[in-house]
């Protein structure tokens, strides 16, 4: 999850990486589509990906479609999120 080597920690809103338009089908854009960009996006940033962090979000009071963020920067001891809605993320 989080490579030793690391001095400064931040989590990354999944729609910022990955806008949400890509990943949906919907939008005219294919599944293979969204897996070829998660795909190289996980190739550039070794910790992408961090895990461990559902059970904290329920105990987190911000809105609750942003709590899964908030609970990877807990998760994992960031220092900062990086999202497109920060009204979403306020302190808790």
């Amino acid at each position: 999850m989080i490579a030793p080597s690391n001095h400064y920690i931040a989590v990354l809103d999944p729609c910022v990486p990955t806008p949400m338009q890509l990943c949906l089908q919907r939008m005219g854009h294919t599944s293979a589509q969204a897996d070829r960009r998660i795909t190289a996006i996980e190739i550039l940033f070794e910790d992408f990906n961090v895990t461990g962090f559902e059970c904290l979000a329920a105990s987190l009071t911000n809105d609750p479609t942003d709590r899964h963020v908030l609970a990877a920067v807990v998760r994992c001891g960031a220092h900062a999120a990086i999202a497109e809605n920060v009204r979403h993320l306020k302190a808790v």
